[in-house]
């Protein structure tokens, strides 16, 4: 049961982060097209968060069940049903994480097109130089730039909501381990 509360909680904060990611993508896309001004630079420091989710469950307590004969100790055919369809729910949700992983590496790529990372952390060169100037206005107006953008708000999506399935799934799991425990009280 323990693997599925901290599941529950790393479900939760995988939830959180693309929910914060969309909101940088909403942004960033209202502030994109060939005619677009460059907006507030708080606008420009979405780069800092080209960052994707990772969500790592632990899977101890199902491939312990699964891989075992311990599935027969159980009352509950739903809760049976439940821990053997997980892996598929994880698996699915997986999928589509990775999807998200590389549109957000194939964005990346395609800012450093247009934003010269080392003029944002002079700090790291050893001798002072001419920093190269970001082209913020060239990215922004850049069709590579704002297809990726719309892309990886597709793949975002996705992936939330088959984080929600696996929420789901968590979830019903617990409750039905509830239901089973309360069998031996």
């Amino acid at each position: 049961m323990a693997d599925f509360k901290t599941n529950s909680q790393l479900i939760e904060q995988g939830v959180s982060k693309y929910e914060a990611i969309n909101k940088v993508i909403y942004l960033t896309m209202n502030h994109t097209g060939p005619e677009v001004e460059l907006p507030e630079p708080a606008i420009l420091d979405s780069l800092d968060l080209l960052y994707y989710v990772t969500v790592n469950l632990v899977h101890g307590t199902v491939n312990l069940i699964l891989s075992t004969d311990q599935m027969e100790f159980l009352q509950s055919d739903p809760l049976k049903a439940q821990l053997s369809s997980f892996p598929g729910v994880n698996a699915r949700y997986k999928r589509y994480e990775s999807l998200s992983r590389d549109i957000t590496l194939e964005q990346r790529k395609v800012h450093k097109k247009f934003i010269a990372i080392l003029s944002k952390a002079p700090d790291m060169q050893s001798k002072p130089q001419t920093p190269h100037k970001s082209d913020h206005l060239g990215w922004l107006r850049d069709r590579d730039h704002q297809n990726i953008v719309i892309d990886r708000l597709y793949q975002n999506r996705n992936a939330a909501q088959e984080l929600a399935k696996l929420e789901e799934s968590n979830d019903r799991i617990l409750d039905l381990i509830h239901a089973e425990l309360s069998w031996f009280e």
